[in-house]
């Protein structure tokens, strides 16, 4: 029953979390309606209540995601998917002023060809022509789209042993989403070790493949001539709210045999490995795990010419950070 919690309310005491989860949960909308209007009768006793007049503008309907539930979006080039003409939105929030309106809810699909400045431009057209409008505009999915049409992605590895660098990389990615979950991703690679430094340009591919791997496959071509490619699959299984296991895989492929920098022609070297990770914040994760390492070709033979294995397994440790 939550009656003694809607009266807990209305005599103005505070509710706890819990008993807020549970009204959340109710479906008595009836009672929690008349406990909210006993609140506002004891807030604001004067007889008078506001109302907004607005108007829902959708101004695409053509839309990425692909929810099964939904009948307004059109896929990308579908015939039916429109995009109001900026002449056509500004006449429907001029109608919407001339009666009186003085809001605009705007909601439409996922585009996955607009950039953030046409979204700038659309809200600054309305501003400067109905200033006196108050904008409610987009939902949080909009707003997640938005930040993956375009952006810029930072991909960091190292490996440090007995306190030397044995493997430092950077890559700066330029990344734009083309399909539902997927984005092609170009910009550049550096080496810092093992060798002198080297400069790669790099292309490819990052998204959600089936099962929910998170898949990124990239190409990398240096000024020399050179070649290279990487194929990196892991999954996120959640133990608790805040633990994460992650197996990952990774195979490293190589056009030409460079010993120096722990290269092979063809497949050169993988990786298979097990972190456990807790999310302090989402950004923010230190991590421990296993990692075994095979080289293959002309690496695995040179490595084990100086008395190593082609194989090896460590204990890692360190911290993931997302921005």
């Amino acid at each position: 029953m939550i009656q003694c919690i809607l009266d807990k309310a209305v005599a103005g005491e505070r509710i706890s979390a819990e008993e807020g989860l549970e009204l959340i949960a109710s479906r008595d909308l009836a009672a929690i309606g008349r406990a909210a209007d006993a609140v506002t009768r004891r807030l604001h006793p004067e007889p008078i209540r506001t109302y907004n007049i607005d108007r829902n503008i959708n101004y695409t309907n053509i839309c990425s995601a692909v929810c099964d539930f939904c009948a307004f979006y059109r896929r990308p080039k579908h015939p039916e998917g429109y995009v109001l003409p900026r002449e056509v939105l500004l006449e429907k929030v001029r109608e919407t002023v001339e009666l009186g309106g003085d809001q605009i809810l705007m909601q439409g699909g996922l585009h996955p060809d607009f950039k953030l400045e046409w979204y700038e431009e659309l809200l600054q057209d309305i501003r400067s022509h109905f200033p006196q409008v108050n904008l409610h505009a987009f939902s949080p999915p909009e707003l997640h789209a938005f930040t993956k049409v375009n952006k810029l992605t930072i991909r960091t590895e190292g490996e440090e042993r007995d306190g030397s660098t044995e493997r430092a990389e950077l890559q700066l990615l330029w990344t734009r989403s083309f399909a539902r979950w997927w984005d092609v991703v170009a910009g550049a690679r550096a080496d810092f070790a093992p060798g002198p430094d080297k400069n790669w340009a790099a292309f490819g591919v990052q998204g959600l493949a089936p099962y929910r791997f998170d898949l990124e496959a990239t190409a990398f071509f240096s000024d020399g001539g050179d070649s290279a490619a990487r194929i990196e699959a892991d999954y996120d299984l959640l133990i608790g709210k805040r633990l994460i296991l992650q197996p990952q895989l990774e195979l490293n492929w190589y056009g030409q045999t460079d010993l120096s920098r722990g290269q092979s022609a063809g497949l050169s070297s993988g990786e298979a490995a097990l972190r456990l990770r807790y999310e302090i914040r989402r950004e923010v994760a230190p991590y421990i795990g296993l990692v075994h390492e095979r080289l293959w070709g002309d690496n695995a033979d040179a490595m084990r010419a100086a008395g190593r294995e082609a194989d090896d397994t460590s204990l890692v440790a360190g911290i993931r950070l997302r921005f």
